[in-house]
């Protein structure tokens, strides 16, 4: 699972609003990786919304200091997610091999993405 704050997503020191209605690129590199054999003809899904947790900060929206923020300063936001041929979408996944039942094996390469 991963998860990205829009005001965040060029640096994670640097808050920058999203002060555009064009579309931005979000990468979500910081995944927390498991091991899952997948059968042949198995699907994957891929699942984006929002994050309502109580072990997250709630987001309001409001373009502030979101651990300051409070229901009182809520405002509503659309969020629109592009995947067409105009803006194309890709996911990346580590693939690795199984030596074992007991001992799967995956290249240092199936972790990053190389070009």
């Amino acid at each position: 699972m991963d998860w990205e704050r829009a005001r965040y997503r060029a640096s994670l020191r640097h808050a920058e609003l999203v002060e555009t209605r064009a579309p931005l690129r979000y990468d979500f590199a910081r995944f927390n990786f498991v091991s899952r054999r997948i059968r042949p003809g198995s699907r994957l899904r891929l699942v984006i919304g929002p994050i309502n947790s109580m072990y997250a900060e709630k987001n309001y929206n409001n373009g502030g200091i979101v651990a300051e923020a409070s229901a009182q300063d809520a405002r509503p936001v659309t969020v629109l997610l592009y995947h067409d041929r105009a803006h194309p979408s890709a996911l990346y996944l580590p693939v690795g091999r199984v030596d074992s039942e007991s001992d799967p094996v995956a290249p240092a390469s199936a972790f990053m993405h190389i070009p």
